[in-house]
C-alpha cells in the first residue's frame, strides 16, 4: 500500500514537473548484486553453516524429549505419583529449554535475524554509496530497488524534497486551527460577560423594586396607624375642658 502511494505520488510529481524539468530515473537489482559481491557470499555461507548446527540442536533436544516422552508411557503403571510427577517435570522442562533455544536463534529478536543485519548493513551500506554517486554523476533523480518492494527507492535527487513544504503547510495550517479556537473561546468570554452583567442588571433592578414596594408598605402602615389612633383630650369636643375652673366660678 505505501509503494502504490508513493508510486502515485511521484507520478504526480512527474507530471507537476511536466515541461520544465524531465525526471531521470532508474532502478537496480538488489539481490543480483549482493549475490556478484564475493565478501557478501562468503559471510552468508559461513551464516548458513551455523543456522545447520542449530537446527540439528534443536532435533538434538527434540529427540530427547521424545523419548522420555515413551519411557514415561511404558512404565506409568508401574511408577508411583511421585515418580510420574517428577519425569513430568523433566519433559516440561526440556521442553521449555527447547522453545527458548529456538526463540533465541530464530526468533525476531534472535541470532539469525541479528547475525544477517550484521553482514548485510555495511555491504547496503557499500552499494548505497555506489548508487548515489552513479545517480550524481549520470544525473539520475530517482533509483529504484526493484527486488524488494520494502525498500522503496535507493536514491533520490534532494532536489525533489519537499518536506520542507510539507511541514510549512502543516504548521500553517495548526495555526489557523489554533487561531479559530482562540477566536471561540474569546468570542464565548465575551457573551459570558454580556450574559453575566445582563444578570447583575436585572438583579440590580429585581431589588430596588423591592426597597421601593417595601417603602411604599411602610408608608402606607404608617397612614392607616394614623387614621385609626383615636382623637388626644386636648384636640377634640366642646365639653368642659377644666373641672376645677368651673366649680371655683359658682362658689
Amino acid at each position: 500500500m505505501k509503494k502504490i502511494w508513493f508510486i502515485t505520488l511521484l507520478l504526480f510529481t512527474m507530471a507537476a514537473h511536466g515541461q520544465r524539468a524531465k525526471l531521470r530515473i532508474a532502478y537496480i537489482d538488489m539481490e543480483m548484486i549482493l549475490d556478484s559481491m564475493p565478501e557478501y557470499k562468503q559471510a552468508m555461507e559461513e551464516l548458513n553453516m551455523r543456522v545447520v548446527q542449530w537446527k540439528a540442536e534443536m532435533d538434538r533436544m527434540q529427540s530427547e524429549i521424545d523419548r522420555l516422552k515413551k519411557e514415561l508411557e511404558a512404565e506409568k503403571l508401574m511408577l508411583t505419583k511421585e515418580l510420574v510427577k517428577e519425569k513430568q517435570e523433566i519433559i516440561d522442562f526440556k521442553e521449555k529449554q527447547l522453545t527458548k533455544f529456538q526463540m533465541e536463534k530464530f526468533g525476531p529478536q534472535g541470532d539469525l535475524e541479528l547475525q544477517r543485519m550484521m553482514i548485510l548493513k555495511p555491504v547496503q551500506d557499500q552499494v548505497f554509496n555506489t548508487v548515489q554517486k552513479i545517480a550524481q554523476t549520470r544525473h539520475y533523480d530517482i533509483v529504484f530497488d526493484k527486488s524488494d518492494p520494502r525498500a522503496g527507492t535507493v536514491f533520490i535527487n534532494p532536489k525533489l524534497n519537499i518536506t520542507h513544504l510539507v511541514i510549512r503547510e502543516l504548521k500553517k495550517k495548526h495555526r489557523l486551527t489554533e487561531r479559530k479556537k482562540k477566536k471561540g473561546k474569546s468570542h464565548k468570554a465575551r457573551k459570558k460577560n454580556v450574559n453575566l452583567q445582563e444578570k447583575y442588571e436585572e438583579r440590580r433592578r429585581r431589588l430596588q423594586a423591592e426597597r421601593e414596594a417595601r417603602r411604599k408598605q411602610e408608608e402606607e402602615k404608617k397612614n392607616d396607624e394614623k387614621s385609626q389612633a383615636p382623637p388626644s383630650p386636648d384636640s377634640g369636643g366642646t365639653g368642659n375642658q377644666n373641672p376645677d375652673k368651673d366649680k371655683k366660678t359658682e362658689e
